[in-house]
């Protein structure tokens, strides 16, 4: 008979540490430090591979099969990262209560494993992360009053370190990264301007 095949752990909730100094008003004449306004020079893409590659270096270290980056996956993931940054949620589900399996067959994905002859697992599996892209930030003041603030990006290697570390720290999740029944992933990020959503998609 068919089983469902939704490995799902609790949420990782990672925030960067966020480490806020408050700065004395520059000296009466003096200009202020030039703002911070460029953001993280961070190429979105590459994040995803890196994060890729350190999953699969991973399984590698525990003797389990490499997963391959499925590009058919790559919308399903894509369209949960987007939205959580669109609409400032966190979870497995979003607001209108869509499953990562109601999600796929909106865009008609399905998952099926076999498992025995007589069982096949139906469904797809989901890693979240959600944190900030920056390790810490200082606020600058003229005559009392913040006139902005100026942050510590983090790079593409930081983030995937990150990501994949505290997927790793979390039972349910490394569950899902060391599952030997899967065999394909996609990976999105999306940023909604200082902070980034992780969407990770097993088949």
């Amino acid at each position: 008979m068919p089983l469902p095949l939704r490995i799902l752990g609790p949420i990782v909730l990672a925030v960067a540490l966020i480490a806020s100094a408050l700065s004395p008003a520059p000296p009466h004449g003096q200009s202020p430090v030039a703002p911070d306004t460029t953001g993280p020079d961070l190429d979105i893409t590459r994040v995803e591979r890196m994060v890729h590659d350190r999953v699969n270096q991973i399984r590698s270290d525990q003797e389990l099969s490499r997963l391959q980056y499925r590009d058919s996956l790559q919308p399903l993931a894509e369209m949960h990262s987007r939205d959580m940054a669109a609409r400032n949620f966190f979870g497995h589900d979003n607001p209108d209560g869509a499953s990562v399996n109601d999600r796929a067959r909106s865009i008609g994905l399905s998952c099926d494993k076999q498992i025995d002859e007589r069982t096949t697992a139906h469904g797809f599996g989901e890693n979240l992360f959600k944190g900030t892209l920056y390790r810490e930030y200082r606020e600058i003041y003229e005559d009392g009053r913040m006139v902005r603030r100026e942050y510590d990006w983090m790079n593409a290697s930081s983030l995937a370190k990150a990501i994949v570390d505290g997927w790793m720290d979390s039972p349910g999740h490394r569950a899902n990264l060391l599952e030997p029944r899967y065999d394909g992933e996609a990976i999105a990020v999306a940023t909604d301007g200082t902070r980034f959503y992780v969407t990770q998609i097993f088949c």
